[in-house]
């Protein structure tokens, strides 16, 4: 297990990466005139003036305006206390929709503030030596969430799955890593590279890097994906995507009509791919270090589930996934939908562990040796 280079040095300049919140979203699509995503029928009959009033009582008994308050006093005290921590630390911010590896340049240190959606956000934007820290703005209460699956509105929150701490406990484990005290946890995560149809080597894709999981599937979830599936062995295809081929060894192959393959890593079995039916793996612990770079893979619903030979299974680190799409559409889902690569019939499509880790700071404080 490795530990990143700069760990037990103080932090000088942090990030913050804010989430927009319902409420924000709910603005602004208001100031430009448009209606909120997911409007029933019969708001096609209704006046703009109906739709909006029906809008905002909905909005009112979710308590979205509360949770948007919430959410903004909790930037602002992390904000102060980390001023008042580390004075000399220097404190940049940027909303999650506007980041880019540029924000994160020159940063000691990311913290997400918002929840699992905003973390992975943040991280497909972080490289490899900058630690990022998870803190979840608004947890759904524990009483709110025993009542949750009986209520008429689902007001449940992020789980906070990749958050350190939360609003409510934060300020020790903020304050042990600004004064360099404990270490990130290594997270794998996943590598993907496409190379259009009829396109030179030297025009394949690297998508951002994947801390849970990718979904290829036919953009629509009712239709068929058709794909050529194969697992290829040897470490020089696993540094640079199409490059050293003549090196592999092609284990096994064969065509697929399924509902679109998942690839998981350690993090993300818990995710998705547990609610699937696949297994949870352990990630990087001081106990069982190294044990996060195998990926898991799942065939959703394959049609020929009796013939198959990779319908799931376990992709070790000198192993990648190859696939050429027979689809005449599809697409390649990252971590969730906030990231969507389009792909058509003949792409051609790799997939590994050979992405930097993520160095994410764990739920349970790892202290550096000598603290």
């Amino acid at each position: 297990m490795g530990i990143l280079a700069s760990a037990g040095r103080p932090v000088r300049t942090v990030l913050t990466v804010l989430k927009t919140t319902v409420y924000q979203t709910y603005q602004q699509l208001s100031e430009r005139g448009e209606s909120l995503p997911g409007r029933s029928e019969r708001g096609r009959w209704e006046s703009n003036e109906t739709q909006q009033r029906a809008a905002d009582r909905e909005l009112a008994r979710s308590g979205t305006g509360n949770r948007h308050e919430l959410h903004e006093r909790t930037v602002e005290e992390i904000h102060q206390f980390i001023r008042k921590e580390s004075p000399n630390t220097d404190v940049r911010t940027v909303r999650r929709g506007e980041l880019s590896d540029q924000h994160v340049h020159g940063a000691d240190l990311v913290v997400s503030i918002g929840g699992d959606g905003t973390a992975l956000q943040t991280s497909h934007a972080v490289g490899g030596e900058v630690p990022l820290l998870g803190i979840c703005s608004d947890p759904t209460p524990a009483q709110e969430q025993r009542r949750a699956n009986h209520a008429e509105q689902d007001t449940r929150r992020s789980t906070g799955a990749l958050c350190a701490v939360t609003r409510e406990n934060y300020q020790e484990y903020l304050a042990g890593v600004l004064a360099g005290k404990l270490r990130p946890s290594e997270r794998t995560r996943i590598m993907v590279t496409v190379k259009p149809a009829g396109a030179p080597i030297s025009e394949m894709m690297r998508l951002p890097w994947a801390l849970n999981d990718i979904l290829v599937a036919h953009p629509s979830p009712a239709a068929v994906s058709r794909y050529r599936m194969g697992i290829w062995e040897g470490r020089e295809h696993i540094k640079d995507h199409g490059e050293g081929a003549a090196s592999q060894e092609r284990l096994v192959r064969e065509n697929v009509r399924s509902s679109g393959l998942r690839v998981c890593t350690a993090t993300g079995s818990t995710a998705a791919m547990r609610s699937a039916g696949g297994l949870p793996m352990p990630f990087d612990t001081p106990e069982t270090p190294g044990c996060n770079r195998i990926l898991q893979f799942m065939v959703r619903e394959p049609i020929d589930i009796q013939h198959g030979v990779l319908m799931r299974g376990i992709l070790d680190p000198d192993r990648s996934l190859r696939l050429r799409w027979n689809s005449l559409d599809g697409a390649i889902f990252v971590d969730g939908s906030n990231i969507t690569h389009r792909i058509r019939m003949g792409d051609r499509i790799w997939i590994s562990a050979a992405a930097p880790s993520l160095w994410l700071y764990p739920r349970d404080p790892w202290y550096l040796d000598g603290h």
